[in-house]
């Protein structure tokens, strides 16, 4: 069986999100139902100093922290990625028990595609950096530039984006 997302993403290359897992849960089986994103951001500045995302899932739905404040080039690009609906649709393509699961790749709409977990965002597409207002390009494979600036733990139940670099 193939997992299934709908909509959001923090993505370097191979446009890769990683949820980490406590050892004894079950394999995520992932989809939104129709005509339902699957990440939806919220940010309300008065409540909270970062935005938060909504993953709604055939297996439920959670709410994650995005950490703009600490990692403002990746949290910008993933809330990009999930308000334009790049990730609406998608499957996971790498499930690993007791570790993690992998989406982002937009040819994962087919599960079947022999080119899963290759793909990326747009070449060349822009996002602004919500902490600076600075417009950043993504480079020709889709990738953002490398963001070492915080020491963030990958402890289960965490987020974090897969790199290339």
């Amino acid at each position: 069986r193939h997992a299934r997302v709908t909509l959001v993403s923090l993505t370097f290359v191979a446009a890769g999100i990683v949820l980490f897992r406590h050892a004894n849960a079950a394999p995520t089986m992932l989809g939104a139902p129709a005509g339902a994103p699957a990440v939806e951001p919220t940010f309300t500045p008065a409540i909270q100093a970062n935005p938060h995302a909504t993953f709604h899932t055939s297996m439920g739905t959670f709410v994650a922290e995005i950490f703009v404040d600490s990692m403002p080039l990746t949290a910008s690009n993933f809330l990009d990625l999930a308000r334009t609906g790049f990730y609406d649709g998608l499957h996971f393509h790498r499930v690993i028990p007791g570790f993690m699961d992998q989406f982002g790749c937009p040819f994962t709409r087919d599960p079947l595609s022999p080119r899963a977990g290759t793909g990326g965002p747009p070449p060349g597409s822009t996002f602004v950096n919500l902490a600076t207002g600075e417009s950043i390009r993504r480079n020709a494979d889709g990738t953002i530039p490398d963001e070492h600036t915080a020491r963030i733990s990958n402890a289960p139940g965490t987020l974090s984006m897969a790199n290339t670099g």
